[in-house]
This record gives C-alpha cells, structure tokens and sequence, in this order.
C-alpha cells in the first residue's frame, strides 16, 4: 500500500486539488449538507473519486465529502506513537499533537478509511483520529472474479463507503435512519455483479 515510501507522512491537506510534501489530497461531494471524510491508499482512490463524483449527480443523500489519500498508515502510526511516548515522558514540556490529528482536526466527521488491505491497517491510526472513525478493508481471501466484482465482495468500494457513511450519520441522527437500507437497495450492495469501481485495471 506504500504508493510514495519517500514521502515523510501519510495524510493529505485537505483541498480541492492539492498536492503538498506529505501527501496528494482531492475532493469529492456528495451534496450539500452533512459531512464526511474519507481517506485511503491511491490504489483505491484513483477509482473511488471517479464514482463518488458520479453517485454526487444524483443529490439523494445531501452528504459531502473530503477525499484524502494516505500514503502510509504505518508511518502515521509511528508519528502518532512518538508524540505520545514524548508526552508521557516530558510531562511539563509542550504537548505535541501527532501529524493525522494535527491535519484533521477541525474537519467535520465521521471518518471513513478504507483499503485493499485488511481492515487492522487502517485501524493502526484510530487512537489519533480526532472524531468517529469506521474502516473498510478486504479481511478475506480466495474471491476470484473481476476487480469491480471483488471490491464490491469486500465492500470496499464507492457505494459500499457511502452505506458505511450513511449508518455513522443515521446513528448521530443526521440522516434519515432509513438511508443506509434505501442507498443498500439503490446501490445492489449485496450483488457482487453490480460492482463497477475499478474497471479500467492498473491504478483505477
């Protein structure tokens, strides 16, 4: 999942199109009203933000979203664990705050991260998280079929993160509590086959 092992950190600044020393960063919207941020290696994202410019035009959810690219959950955590053991063992010192906090913090949640790995690799960062924080990761082996197929199986693509998206919201009561079975029903979420992310190949 390390796309840029050069790159310092692991997280975007947030911004329409941006690109900064740490970490690509794009936008994407769904609707108006309610927020979301999402983040993920590029291998995902380069898809996602395609389909979830798609699922924008229809207007049924009234949610935005953040997109951001991580480049490395690893080297996030280990930003994360030094802040930490610095703050514990220079209490008097000034605290710091680790690099993911420092960059999401403000932002509106909840967050969502998803991945081509399992889910434990985006779960290393969730104590640096600055809100509520959801994974989606492919846990599993052995599924062979075609690449929208098997991200749709592992639920891993662009519907599949705006039904994650939708329960977190309907459970701080922002939503609709019926959104997240109406966008499973619109969406086919438990059919395979109606998997379209990723379908060029290669980074897609």
């Amino acid at each position: 999942m390390l796309r840029n092992p050069k790159q310092k950190h692991g997280i975007a600044q947030k911004a329409d199109i941006h690109v900064d020393p740490d970490i690509l960063a794009q936008k994407a919207v769904l609707g108006d009203d309610q927020h979301r941020q999402n983040s993920g290696p590029r291998e995902i994202r380069h898809a996602e933000i395609g389909q979830l410019g798609q699922i924008a035009t229809d207007q049924d959810w009234g949610v935005s979203a953040d997109v951001w690219s991580v480049t490395s959950w690893g080297e996030l955590r280990r930003d994360g664990l030094a802040a930490e053991e610095h703050n514990f063992l220079y209490p008097q010192q000034e605290k710091q705050v680790p690099y993911v906090t420092r960059k999401l913090q403000g932002s509106e949640g909840p967050f969502v991260a998803v991945t081509d790995y399992s889910h434990a690799v985006p779960d290393m960062i969730r104590q640096f998280v600055p809100g509520e924080y959801a994974t989606l990761g492919a846990d599993s082996f052995g599924f062979s079929d075609t690449r929208p197929a098997a991200r749709r199986f592992f639920k891993i693509d662009g519907p599949s993160m705006v039904v994650r998206t939708l329960e977190l919201l309907a459970a701080q009561g922002k939503v609709d509590p019926n959104a997240p079975a109406w966008a499973i029903e619109k969406y086919l979420l438990h059919d395979v086959n109606a998997g379209t992310t990723g379908s060029a190949g290669g980074e897609a």
